[in-house]
């Protein structure tokens, strides 16, 4: 007599339905990246200098994140939802603040530890120049970067975030599983910093997913990725030598 299968296959509504996800998150993942240089270069802007010019750098910056957010926003409409839905709620926004000041030393120490960790231990992977921290050379570089943290990096990055987490938990496996494939996956997109900073960028977007997981907010988030973002870049502009140029 045969055993029949008590676990039921996937249906196709399931199946396209993890596939229409899946494709959400890759073009919120690279879209942005891909979609910057075109807008740009009708503008005579060219992409190849971004790493020897801090106003190239900025340009492409928030053409990502402008491209990126749009993105979000028109999937989110695509579906009946706005940005809002993922967690840009209006109430309790002095906690959201608060939240995001009292993260910021925990982030900041972490990068601290993981620094130590690879100059103890494994020497031969410090990257001996950020090449997009030595960009970072007068005041004026400083309030690009301060801008490109505050939009690109808290903004921007966050609702990606977001919305990859929520992708996952209602399509691809759950939200755990969207909180380690995209610390993965941006930390990878960081590679061009090194591999050391690579692995910090994703413990630091490790820690962020855990913090929007657990929560559903996303003003924490940004204001603590933000605020760690610009603390860097000023550390770097005061103290050269942190990102090997001084």
């Amino acid at each position: 007599m045969e055993t029949e299968n008590l676990s039921p296959r996937p249906s196709g509504v399931l199946l396209s339905r993890r596939f229409l996800a899946l494709i959400e998150v890759v073009l919120a993942a690279f879209a942005g990246s891909l979609f910057a240089p075109l807008l740009l270069e009708p503008l005579g802007v060219s992409v190849g200098r971004a790493l020897n010019d801090s106003k190239v750098l900025g340009l492409l910056l928030f053409a990502d994140a402008t491209c990126t957010i749009g993105l979000l926003w028109i999937m989110q409409r695509l579906r009946g939802k706005n940005l809002a839905s993922l967690g840009w709620l209006r109430g309790n926004q002095s906690s959201e603040l608060r939240i995001g000041f009292q993260v910021l030393p925990g982030l900041i120490l972490l990068m601290f530890l993981l620094s130590l960790f690879f100059e103890v231990f494994l020497p031969d992977w410090v990257t001996e120049q950020n090449p997009l921290l030595a960009l970072i050379q007068s005041p004026t570089d400083v309030m690009i970067f301060i801008a490109a943290s505050i939009y690109a990096g808290g903004v921007k990055e966050e609702l990606q975030r977001g919305f990859i987490i929520e992708r996952f938990e209602d399509s691809l496996g759950g939200a755990v599983w969207g909180v380690v494939v995209w610390s993965l996956v941006f930390g990878a997109l960081h590679y061009t910093q090194g591999i050391d900073n690579s692995i910090k960028a994703g413990c630091l977007g490790l820690v962020l997913g855990i913090l929007y997981w657990k929560r559903r907010r996303l003003e924490g988030p940004i204001i603590a990725h933000a605020l760690f973002d610009v603390v860097v870049v000023l550390l770097v502009y005061l103290f050269p030598e942190l990102a090997g140029t001084g």
